[in-house]
């Protein structure tokens, strides 16, 4: 515990890259950034400059969202970057309080750390008041269900960020309150290289140490329950008091199937996106590209979570003639992106460096 304050306190947002940046082998120059500054995975194609652009903009205004649905009342408050609470909020009204597991918009099959973020909800909402030590589990019944989502979610070499959107659901099926914001943490010595070198350029950075990495994944995820712990007592306080009061409106219908806020185990890519994913595969399948340049898009199709890549992957760290670093990318982004289907090749590779291995079964197993 001591180890994850320490973690949470070097939180910091995510070094921004400069636009246009990106450098790759495939073509992939000069994306454009989305024209209303949101990337969307049903529409747009994927570049780290859209993802940070988004990332930035969602402290000025309030991400559109059709997870929250209407957002049309929420504003700064307390930790978290905006926020509304229905007027009378009390958490200790609420016998019994799930903690739904978190899905993400991102268009992947998984994020990785995605498992953490319902831990630590529970392990933080237990502290909002002392009666919320025993109501608040894992699960997806109660009289207040807390919904999340991972907006969008960001991965290099030293960073791990995240816009969460959260709702909180009572049994008759009304937003009790909503939250967006943004978590995330940065190593110091990535910090430093940043400053130094002007920022990240190109489309990917080396292979995270996933050792630091495991560690962004806690401390972000704890973030991420923290801001929502403390969101809720300071609204909760607020209401009370009559002071420091949250932004707040009557109590309304959700709007939208609750089953929709659950996570679900498919691909959502948008047509651009595919394309994308398509040529990046062909291209890393094609022995005649150089190597280096394979494993930058190894790494990418891990970011996105493309399934499309993992038997290709497998194939790789099973090819007893293939270079050793590419193997070891190729199993990075088996841990990424996070399907089961890659255990076997995982836990069976001959000839492949073993803590990558291990980095990459933990990510799929654990996180």
């Amino acid at each position: 515990m001591r180890t994850l304050l320490l973690l949470a306190l070097l939180a910091s947002p995510l070094l921004a890259a400069p636009a246009y940046a990106d450098d790759t082998a495939d073509g992939t120059i000069g994306v454009a950034l989305p024209a209303d500054g949101w990337w969307d995975p049903a529409r747009d194609a994927w570049s780290k400059d859209a993802i940070v652009t988004s990332l930035k903009k969602s402290k000025e205004m309030v991400a559109p969202s059709a997870f929250l649905g209407d957002t049309s009342g929420m504003q700064k408050f307390s930790k978290a970057e905006w926020v509304w609470v229905a007027e009378g909020f009390a958490p200790d009204m609420y016998k019994t309080v799930a903690v739904a597991p978190a899905r993400n918009s991102m268009g992947r099959y998984k994020v990785a750390g995605e498992k953490l973020v319902q831990t630590m909800q529970v392990a933080y909402l237990q502290g909002v008041t002392k009666s919320w030590k025993k109501k608040v589990t894992a699960g997806t019944e109660g009289d207040l269900i807390v919904y999340t989502n991972i907006r969008y979610f960001s991965n290099t070499a030293n960073a791990v960020e995240y816009l969460v959107e959260i709702v909180g659901v009572d049994k008759a099926d009304n937003a009790v309150f909503k939250l967006q914001y943004l978590a995330g943490t940065s190593g110091t010595a990535g910090m430093v290289m940043g400053a130094m070198s002007g920022g990240v350029s190109g489309l990917v950075s080396a292979i995270p140490d996933d050792k630091d990495q495991f560690a962004y994944y806690t401390a972000t995820t704890a973030e991420v329950g923290g801001i929502l712990k403390t969101t809720l007592i300071d609204a909760a306080a607020g209401i009370k008091k009559n002071k420091n009061t949250p932004p707040m409106g009557p109590l309304a219908p959700l709007g939208v199937d609750k089953a929709s806020l659950l996570p679900a185990a498919t691909e959502s890519f948008g047509p651009a996106l595919q394309a994308q994913v398509d040529g990046w595969i062909a291209f890393v399948k094609d022995e005649a590209n150089d190597v280096g340049d394979r494993s930058d898009r190894l790494r990418d199709l891990g970011k996105i979570g493309a399934l499309g890549i993992v038997p290709v992957a497998e194939a790789i760290i099973q090819d007893k003639k293939a270079k050793n670093s590419i193997q070891e990318n190729a199993a990075w982004a088996l841990g990424e992106i996070g399907h089961p289907d890659g255990l076997d090749t995982l836990t069976t590779a001959k000839g492949v460096d073993g803590f990558n291995l291990k980095a990459a079964i933990t990510k799929i197993t654990v996180y």
